[in-house]
């Protein structure tokens, strides 16, 4: 078992790419296992590497692969037979079509297809189905200039309860279905989790639709 403590973890350098000094072998391994995990072809795959430090044992060494939700950031720590674990941050993304701004947008604007440009670029981090339907009625949460990604934090979803809503809590598990009426305490987007007061409780949940919330991640 590998005490944390011994982890010699380089932290990544924003201040450029070092892909070129990373063994290559290593950077084809890392390749494949993320388009593995994203069901993409490795040709797709774009790596940005940390701060790395000339290593002999990384380019055949196991390595572990850890992250990757937060766009597109893992973090690969190689594993040595005979020398302390080091890890590295690794940027992931893929070449693709991306939405983009067909024009200048305002803050509070709701996203329709006519704001929306598909362009080609590298998008960090895992890839959406349908980027472009999937944030069609989002909200601009900082001045767009044409051409900018549609990305957030820019856009978000929209608010679908707001304080003081009436919300209809549902909770659902093998089968049972049960429904009870509450009081938002606070606002939630789509997928936020918020607290709502039923009764004498005030129950955490997550906002799935106007004015309804669910208990439990699952339905």
């Amino acid at each position: 078992m590998i005490c944390s403590a011994s982890l010699a973890l380089v932290v990544a350098s924003l201040s450029g790419s070092v892909a070129d000094t990373v063994p290559t072998a290593l950077v084809v391994r890392v390749r494949a296992e993320i388009a593995a995990r994203w069901q993409v072809d490795t040709a797709a795959v774009q790596l940005e590497w940390g701060q790395w430090v000339a290593d002999s044992n990384a380019a055949a060494a196991p390595f572990r692969l850890t992250g990757g939700l937060n766009e597109g950031w893992f973090a690969v720590t190689i594993l040595p037979a005979h020398a302390s674990p080091r890890a590295v941050r690794v940027h992931a993304g893929t070449h693709r079509n991306v939405p983009t701004a067909s024009h200048a947008l305002a803050i509070g604007h709701r996203l329709d297809s006519l704001d929306i440009n598909m362009a080609p670029a590298i998008a960090w981090g895992a890839p959406v189905q349908n980027p472009a339907r999937d944030i069609v009625g989002w909200e601009v949460r900082r001045p767009l200039r044409e051409g900018d990604q549609l990305l957030g934090p820019g856009i978000a979803p929209p608010v679908v309860i707001s304080t003081g809503d009436s919300v209809v809590l549902t909770w659902a598990h093998g089968g049972v279905h049960v429904e009870r009426q509450g009081v938002a305490l606070q606002p939630a987007r789509q997928g936020d989790q918020l607290r709502v007061r039923s009764g004498a409780l005030a129950v955490t949940a997550f906002a799935v639709a106007p004015d309804t919330a669910r208990v439990g991640r699952e339905p």
